[in-house]
């Protein structure tokens, strides 16, 4: 329905109220669970410090009588009169709330607020009664906001029993941060910031001294004049609707203060938008779902509901969309549905494929032991950071056959590799993943693993040129550089593995990358110098082509040998591709013939001397090691 102002009101029909007056009312405000997390940050600047400068400009202005804040959006459904649902302004009301927390915590530690003044109390109650709906029963709070979310709402709740208790800065509210989800660490943060510009901040010293930086936001003399002038003089502009479908489109259009929203919180509200009220609880719950499996991710890119929206425009559409430009992609989207298109979608059928998807990305990343397929194919691809890949990888989930899925892993892990190891440039490589994952997507969910080798071949397969590259990277590559070194490792755990498969000897991918032991393991695997660092620290002695993996007993016993006394070590390490400096295999064997058809096939004679180890035969190694991986690129589509 269309929004009408009262012109009974004053200020010209437009609802203007108190900040008191908002939050005394007989109601209780919720923050529906389709909204976004609390997301205001206090770094200098932003939102958090912005509000508290603009706040302490007005109540230290003796000639400004009021400050507006902006405008709230409620949306009233009809039966749930006293429970409005708040649209726009969330971010706003939760850090006033705060700050009303903070306030109240430090009148009390510092036993400004006299019992016997009528003025003190009042302005006690005021506060309380701002927060907590049942002012006089302590303790226990009845908010005034409330978030659907059960551990936001706990964190509030415990944030409310630390402000009414007088008392130094206590942290125990504080602990455990790792655990807590965006909403609560945030929450927490805005907290500990806002106190610090009350009360200060308290530094110990080396010598046992204790330096204090007092705190300059209201000084202890005025803040409650302060506390006084925030509650009745700063005011909201109160927009009431009593359509949820209208309370969006109302907010996407005065949303003018606070943190912008972003492609996803649009795509969101657009789905809202375009469906009947039956439907919001369902695409609520959908989405709240998704971001719950994007949290588990752990890694800041994917928690984006952003990347999941975007790796789904490849999926289903093959499009190559900007992050920036999602929403206007899935309204459009929306739209050819609306019109009966088959290239369009319903938003809700499309908030039902969140969850499925965002769930399969969460074990696709922690390679969890439930996802329906082996996942340690596609390690080497994460570890190394990469997250361009697992389009791809999600658009084969509908694969039933095993050996499909695997096959496909193993591309999307050795291309991903190839774009990272030779540096191909960024942007071609995320030109190719919508069209490779598009087509992965609609194939039969049965297909063979020679039809995934066919779209590799036409959608994935790298050029010659780009190998002319990886020869030239690996050349170059330096130890003594931390990104580097990680990509050296790669290789060579890479190399060694597959070679001890090959040969009935299987290492698992994440044991050959791991440096330290763990539990139940002998060792972990080290990189070793042929030619010790002690001996020569020049570039081409800290190149792959004078590394291996080792050990870490042999390691320490054999790496400050000459490279002839360390045959022992090399002949006795169970991974073979270390084994082939020295060539001791015994004849006829499996492992002595695939390493013959190996370096036939490669064109490799295994001449590496460690008696006379020296720049040449440190070329010679790199170039094995070259072709070896482009070998084992190219395989994936024969």
């Amino acid at each position: 329905m269309p929004l009408i102002l009262d012109t009974d009101l004053k200020n010209g029909g437009i609802p203007v109220i108190s900040l008191k007056e908002y939050f005394t009312q007989n109601r209780v405000l919720v923050i529906p669970p389709w909204q976004r997390e609390y997301s205001w940050s206090v770094a200098e600047d932003e939102q958090v410090d912005t509000l508290l400068k603009d706040l302490k400009k007005f109540l230290n202005d003796d000639t400004a009588s009021e400050y507006l804040l902006g405008s709230i959006v409620l949306c009233t459904l009809p039966n749930e009169k006293s429970r409005p649902l708040l649209i726009d302004g969330q971010q706003r009301t939760l850090t006033l709330t705060l700050i009303l927390m903070c306030c109240q915590k430090y009148l009390r530690t510092n036993n400004l607020i006299d019992g016997q003044s009528t003025q003190d109390t009042s302005l006690d109650s005021m506060i309380t009664s701002c927060i907590n709906s049942n002012a006089f029963q302590q303790g226990e709070l009845h908010p005034r906001v409330e978030m659907k979310r059960s551990d936001a709402d706990q964190t509030l709740r415990e944030l409310y029993n630390w402000s009414i208790v007088p008392g130094e800065f206590d942290k125990t509210v504080f602990k455990d941060m790792d655990r807590k989800n965006p909403t609560q660490k945030n929450l927490i943060s805005s907290v500990e910031y806002i106190y610090s510009k009350l009360a200060g901040v308290s530094k110990t010293n080396k010598d046992g001294t204790v330096t204090k930086k007092p705190g300059d936001w209201l000084q202890p003399h005025e803040i409650k004049a302060g506390i006084l002038k925030l509650l009745q003089s700063v005011k909201l502009i109160q927009i009431e609707v009593d359509d949820r479908r209208e309370s969006i489109s109302v907010f996407d259009h005065i949303n003018n203060r606070g943190m912008a929203l972003n492609p996803a919180d649009l795509v969101k509200n657009l789905m809202f938008e375009s469906v009947q009220d039956s439907e919001f609880e369902t695409i609520s719950y959908n989405w709240n779902l998704m971001v719950e499996s994007l949290m588990a991710t752990k890694k800041a890119r994917l928690q984006d509901p952003r990347y999941l929206l975007r790796s789904l425009s490849h999926i289903y559409y093959g499009a190559h969309e900007s992050y920036d430009n999602l929403d206007v992609f899935w309204s459009k989207k929306f739209a050819q549905n609306k019109s009966n298109s088959q290239e369009g979608i319903a938003p809700l059928e499309f908030s039902k494929k969140l969850p499925d998807y965002a769930e399969n990305l969460r074990m696709l990343v922690t390679r969890s032991t439930k996802f329906k397929h082996q996942l340690s194919d596609i390690y080497l691809a994460g570890e190394l950071g990469s997250v361009q890949h697992y389009s791809v990888m999600l658009a084969g989930a509908h694969f039933t056959n095993a050996d499909t899925y695997q096959t496909l892993a193993k591309q999307v892990n050795l291309r991903t590799l190839l774009y990272m190891l030779a540096q191909e440039r960024t942007q071609l490589f995320d030109a190719m993943i919508p069209e490779w994952a598009h087509l992965v997507r609609s194939a039969n969910p049965s297909a063979s693993k020679q039809e995934i080798k066919d779209i590799y071949i036409e959608a994935a397969q790298p050029s010659e040129s780009l190998f002319d590259d990886l020869r030239d990277r690996m050349a170059e590559w330096d130890y003594t550089n931390a990104s580097q070194k990680k990509k050296i490792r790669a290789v060579l755990a890479l190399l060694s593995v597959h070679l001890n498969n090959e040969c009935k000897m299987d290492v698992r991918i994440e044991d050959a990358m791991r440096a330290r032991k763990v539990a139940g393991e002998s060792h972990p695997w080290e990189i070793e110098h042929v030619l010790p660092q002690a001996k020569d620290k020049t570039g081409n002695f800290q190149s792959i082509g004078n590394l291996v993996l080792l050990s870490s007993a042999d390691n320490n016993d054999a790496s400050s040998n000459a490279p002839q006394l360390k045959k022992d070590h090399y002949d006795s390490c169970s991974l073979l591709l270390t084994r082939t400096l020295t060539g001791k295999l015994v004849p006829n064997t499996l492992q002595a013939n695939k390493i013959s058809d190996l370096l036939g096939t490669l064109k490799v004679e295994s001449k590496w001397d460690l008696e006379n180890w020296d720049e040449d035969s440190v070329t010679e190694r790199t170039e094995f090691y070259f072709r070896y991986l482009k070998h084992l690129i190219q395989s994936v589509c024969k």
